[in-house]
């Protein structure tokens, strides 16, 4: 029997090759408001 991790398989493998460097970081912007914008601007770079 295969047990799938839904969790794990829900994010990219960071082991392929190709990746580079990923940074992971928390940010705290305050409102839903200022989170969207936070988002749209990542996105939009």
């Amino acid at each position: 029997m295969t047990v799938i991790d839904e969790a794990a398989a829900a994010r990219p493998d960071l082991r392929r090759p190709g990746v580079g460097v990923v940074e992971v970081d928390t940010w705290r912007v305050g409102t839903p408001e200022r989170q969207r914008a936070a988002v749209d601007a990542v996105a939009a770079a």
